[in-house]
């Protein structure tokens, strides 16, 4: 086996206009098309400096001007007549390939732009077909092989005399190792530290030199994302790093944060809860151990989507397509190289944050796949082998439902789900990640940056303020002086503070904040409220749904109301559960006229959307708008937690002592 690196010499500079023409007549371009595209390429005049005095202007007879927008295409068309010559060459057995999976596809080649690498068998026959084939290509196109930058490699059980005769026929340098290619190292043979160590020092080597510079930490995030971490993503985006040396760059960059002008500085929060993404309490800098795993996993799931590639056939024929089978990549006790390790390991990450997503069930193992949370369900013990291999998922459906939820918010993978999916993993248990909500409102203030990084500081250290700070007037405080004694606004303040008074603290909302009015223009008379809440424990997914009417709406109602436990894939899919059985027990109840209670802010924002693609409440939320047109008025109101707690306590029973009932005015 050969590997063979070219390198053209002026490769824009030396395309023939007819060769170029005549390939973008051949792929169909019409002819006025091709007239710009001369015009374009023709029309440019040059002037050569030398030694100090500019000549007069010339017009060129071949070349396309390197850096010009249109230039990269038109390259591009004449690139693939060679990818075609060299295909046809592979086809009609002048020369064959290599293959890199027992019965997978050839692969004669790899180009970008001008950089190419050739692989073909050692044979005598091959190194002198696939000079002919280069050379012919120069011949038609203007271009021309530089010899002293080309050279070639072969398998290491290459006999010497064989090896000189190759030298011999190609005029090229044989070297030991190809160095790397577009960046990125080519032969990983042996400690894989040192291949990646350039890594680490270039990023050494920036910070270094904005050291001496005097910059505020919101300057540093900018540089860090922008520039350090964009200088090994595309590293990243096809390798696996060593974690040592991943180590060592998330060290040098997160001291270069944290450290002041005198190279000195403390790091008050833990790095794994500082490259936590924004909306989970971080200041959003990439972690690159979690960023490298989540741009091999984007580019895994490119693979899938688009199965026709060269690169995508490969890798199927490695691993047995695991995203379709749902079975884990085989890793471990196999010979496989540095980049095909890391491309099976990403595949086991994508499979930890899917899960089948049923549609009539009747294609899939309700024993043998990852349909329930993304595992294999567990059978009861009285349930035998025998009896349970083949049964499928539409055994367990009824035939009126509606289908089942999964785990997949939209059934697609993003860098930024996948780095949060794996940051996620890297932060102990017992470390304190606070709610979404709070830090994306944060970080989408329209401040100065480094008030929202000292707000964000101040959160995720949990920093206690010195008694001035607390000295200081709140929010709440100032709007208290624009109350009378009576606790009313004063008049001339009511335009103002009427809205920035929790809505939490009084029933009358402000128009269109925290209410979704399911059905109902126009409303006449007492609703009825109803106060439901639902209880969720992560580590056993039991939950409880708890719903109460309000005491003061009905006599004798203290313990109307219902509970039912039941199983969910998260606390927002059981507020959902609650307020849909709320529903459903007025409407047994023959009520009118109700107003729902609840104290999720994220089921009232759904509620209000026309279509979201959260796929794990979208059938209970479709339910909900369903049932809520059956009334003649029905809305949901978002309210403080101490306004539901009567809701909050069956609940929480519900899900603790698994109850279920139900009471009747």
């Amino acid at each position: 086996m050969a590997a063979l690196k070219i390198d053209m010499s002026k490769a824009y500079d030396r395309v023939h206009w007819d060769f170029l023409l005549r390939v973008l007549r051949s792929y169909g371009f019409p002819q006025h098309w091709i007239q710009l595209v001369h015009q374009c390429i023709s029309t440019v005049s040059y002037k050569v400096l030398v030694n100090g005095h500019t000549s007069d202007q010339f017009r060129p007879n071949c070349g396309i001007r390197q850096g010009d927008p249109l230039s990269p295409f038109l390259f591009l068309f004449c690139m693939d007549i060679h990818s075609r010559m060299l295909q046809l060459g592979n086809d009609l057995r002048f020369f064959t390939g290599i293959c890199l999976t027992r019965g997978g596809p050839q692969m004669t080649h790899l180009f970008f732009a001008d950089d190419a690498l050739l692989f073909f068998t050692t044979t005598r026959d091959s190194y002198s077909q696939v000079l002919k084939v280069l050379h012919r290509f120069c011949d038609i196109s203007g271009q021309q092989l530089n010899l002293q930058k080309s050279h070639f490699k072969v398998s290491p059980n290459t006999p010497v005399v064989e090896k000189e005769i190759f030298k011999d026929i190609l005029k090229m340098h044989l070297v030991p190792n190809l160095g790397t290619h577009l960046g990125v190292p080519v032969d990983l043979i042996g400690t894989k530290h040192t291949k990646f160590q350039f890594l680490v020092d270039k990023v050494a080597g920036k910070v270094a030199a904005w050291n001496s510079c005097c910059l505020s930490q919101p300057q540093k995030l900018i540089l860090i994302n922008s520039i350090l971490i964009a200088m090994v993503s595309h590293i990243f985006n096809c390798m696996e790093i060593p974690l040592s040396l991943t180590t060592k760059l998330d060290s040098i960059i997160t001291r270069f944060f944290w450290v002041g002008n005198s190279n000195k500085g403390i790091h008050w929060v833990n790095r794994q809860v500082l490259q936590l993404p924004r909306g989970l309490g971080g200041l959003g800098i990439r972690g690159t151990s979690c960023l490298n795993k989540a741009l091999l996993m984007k580019h895994i799931w490119r693979l899938s989507n688009n199965p026709h590639s060269m690169l995508a056939a490969i890798v199927n024929h490695k691993f047995a397509k695991p995203l379709q089978s749902g079975v884990q990549a085989s890793v471990r006790g196999r010979a496989l190289s540095w980049g095909m390790r890391g491309m099976g390991r990403a595949f086991n990450n994508i499979l930890k944050g899917c899960s089948w997503k049923i549609g009539n069930g009747r294609k899939v193992l309700a024993g043998g796949n990852r349909w329930v949370e993304g595992e294999v369900p567990i059978f009861n013990s009285n349930v035998t082998l025998l009896q349970a291999k083949d049964w499928k998922v539409h055994h367990f459906i009824r035939p009126l439902g509606m289908g089942w939820d999964h785990d997949k918010k939209s059934g697609e993978l993003t860098v930024k789900n996948a780095y949060a999916m794996m940051a996620m993993e890297e932060v102990s248990d017992s470390t304190n990640v606070p709610g979404n909500n709070t830090y994306k409102m944060l970080w989408s203030l329209g401040i100065h940056p480094k008030w929202k990084l000292f707000c964000g500081n101040c959160c995720i250290t949990e920093l206690q303020p010195r008694g001035e700070i607390t000295s200081m007037a709140t929010v709440q405080s100032i709007i208290n002086n624009g109350l009378n004694d009576n606790g009313t606004l004063q008049s001339h303040n009511q335009p103002y503070l009427g809205f920035l008074h929790p809505p939490e603290d009084t029933l009358a909302f402000p128009p269109g904040f925290f209410r979704a009015i399911i059905y109902g223009t126009e409303f006449q008379g007492t609703p009825t409220i109803i106060l439901e809440d639902g209880s969720w424990h992560k580590s056993t997914k039991n939950a409880g749904m708890g719903w109460v009417l309000e005491g003061h709406q009905i006599q004798k109602v203290s313990t109307l109301g219902g509970v039912q436990s039941g199983t969910a894939h998260s606390a927002l899919q059981a507020e959902a559960k609650a307020c849909l059985l709320a529903l459903c027990w007025a409407s047994q109840a023959s009520i009118a006229r109700v107003t729902i209670l609840t104290d999720s802010q994220l089921l009232v924002e759904l509620l209000r959307l026309d279509d979201f693609s959260d796929v794990q409440v979208r059938w209970t939320i479709a339910e909900i708008k369903k049932m809520g047109k059956t009334f003649c008025w029905c809305c949901v109101n978002k309210v403080d937690r101490h306004q539901v707690q009567r809701a909050h306590d069956l609940a929480t029973s519900a899900s603790t002592l698994l109850l279920n009932f139900s009471s009747f005015p």
